[in-house]
C-alpha cells in the first residue's frame, strides 16, 4: 500500500481486523459553543491510557480551534490499530487510523499519527458542512458509500463463489454424487449474487463518476481543507510533510507528493499539472499559508479565519457547479481558488 492514500476515499483501501476493545468518553456540554459529546474507540486490546488520552485531545483540540463557527460531529468513531500505513474517513463517517504510523514499513513518532488523525477529522468538518451548504452533496456521499458497501460485497461473494468451485471439484474427484449436487447449487447460487452486487456496484460508481462533484474533482477541495485543519492543528506548514517523509522513500513522484503537502513548498503555477487529490492544490497550499495563517490581519481568531476558509472553498465549488466549469486543469483551478481568496483577504 503507498504511503500516500491518507485520504477520503470512494472506495476503503482495507478494513481492519481485531477490533474488540470499545472506551466511551464523555466530555462536559457547552451552551456557548459546540463540542464532542462522545468518542467512540475501536482497536486492538491494549490501548495505552495514555493513547487514548492523546487521540481524545487532538479531536478536542481541534473543536477548540473550530469554535463554534462551523458545524462538527457530535459523536465520532475512531478504529484504530496497532501499527499501519493508511488512514481514511469513510463515507460512513468512520476514522480509521493507526497509533503508529507505518512509512514504507518504518515506524514513525506516535505523534505523526496524530497529526494524521487531525487530516482525517477535516474531513469529517468539511463533509458535515458541504452537506448542509451544498445541494444534492448529501446524496453524492450517500452514493459514493452505497458503491463501497457494494464493492466489499463483490469482494466477498466473490471469495464465497471460488471456494465453492474448490469444495466442487474436490467433491467431483471423490464421486459424491449427493455432494456434487449441493455444491453445484451453491456454486449457481454464490455466482448470481455475485452478478447482482457486481451489477449493482457498477451502476453507483456510474452516478459517482458521471456526478458534478468528481467533474469538478470535489476530493481535491477535500485534502486541501484536511491538510489546512492538520496545519492549524500542529502550528507548523510542515505538518503534513513531516508525518509523510521518510528518508526510505526513492521514488522521485513519491517525493513529489509529499512535498506537494507542506505549506511551504513554493511551487510554480505556471504548468501545474497534477491532477492527484492530495496534491492538486499544492500551489495553492503556498499562498494560505503566507497571505492567510500567518496574517495577523486573520489568524488572531482561529474559528472565525476556518469559517471563512470554508466559505471560500465551498463558494468556489458551487460556482464551479453552476457554471457548469468542469474542464479546468490543474493551474486554472489553482488560479481561480488563489484569485478568490486574494479577493477575500485582501
Amino acid at each position: 500500500m503507498r504511503v500516500l492514500s491518507l485520504c477520503f476515499l470512494l472506495f476503503p483501501l482495507k478494513l481492519f481486523a481485531g477490533l474488540t476493545c470499545s472506551q466511551l468518553f464523555n466530555s462536559s456540554t457547552s451552551i456557548e459553543k459546540p463540542v464532542i459529546t462522545e468518542v467512540q474507540i475501536e482497536s486492538f486490546s491494549g490501548l495505552k491510557a495514555s493513547q487514548v488520552e492523546m487521540t481524545r485531545n487532538t479531536i478536542m483540540g481541534i473543536n477548540a480551534i473550530v469554535g463554534n463557527n462551523l458545524k462538527v460531529p457530535y459523536s465520532v468513531k475512531l478504529e484504530i490499530e496497532r501499527q499501519g500505513d493508511n488512514a481514511e474517513f469513510n463515507w460512513s463517517d468512520t476514522i480509521v487510523f493507526p497509533i503508529q504510523f507505518l512509512v514504507n514499513g518504518k515506524p514513525k513518532h506516535p505523534k505523526y499519527a496524530q497529526t494524521i488523525l487531525a487530516h482525517e477529522y477535516g474531513h469529517y468538518i468539511f463533509s458535515l458542512n458541504l452537506r448542509d451548504s451544498i445541494k444534492n452533496y448529501a446524496e453524492f456521499e450517500q452514493q459514493a458509500k452505497m458503491a463501497t458497501v457494494y464493492h466489499e460485497d463483490v469482494r466477498k461473494n466473490s471469495d464465497a463463489y471460488e471456494s465453492a468451485v474448490i469444495q466442487l471439484a474436490k467433491a467431483k474427484k471423490l464421486q459424491d454424487l449427493a455432494l456434487i449436487e449441493e455444491l453445484k447449487r451453491k456454486v449457481e447460487d454464490k455466482e448470481k449474487a455475485f452478478g447482482k452486487s457486481s451489477e449493482k456496484m457498477d451502476e453507483l460508481n456510474d452516478l459517482v463518476k458521471k456526478s458534478v462533484f468528481t467533474r469538478i474533482s470535489v476530493l481535491s477541495y477535500h485534502e486541501l481543507f484536511a491538510d489546512i485543519i492538520a496545519v492549524m492543528k500542529e502550528n507548523s506548514p510542515s505538518a503534513m510533510s513531516d508525518a509523510l517523509r521518510s528518508a526510505s522513500i526513492k521514488d522521485k513522484d513519491e517525493k513529489t507528493s509529499i512535498e506537494g503537502r507542506n505549506f511551504l513548498n513554493r511551487i510554480r503555477l505556471e504548468g501545474w499539472n497534477q491532477s492527484e487529490p492530495h496534491i492538486f492544490f499544492a500551489p495553492t497550499r503556498k499562498f494560505i499559508w503566507d497571505h492567510i495563517l500567518t496574517n495577523p490581519r486573520y489568524n488572531q481568531d482561529s474559528g472565525a479565519l476556518i469559517k471563512q476558509i470554508f466559505f471560500v472553498i465551498q463558494t468556489e465549488i458551487s460556482s464551479r457547479i453552476h457554471e457548469r466549469s468542469f474542464e479546468l486543469n490543474p493551474e486554472e483551478a489553482n488560479r481561480q481558488l488563489i484569485d478568490r481568496l486574494a479577493q477575500h483577504f485582501p
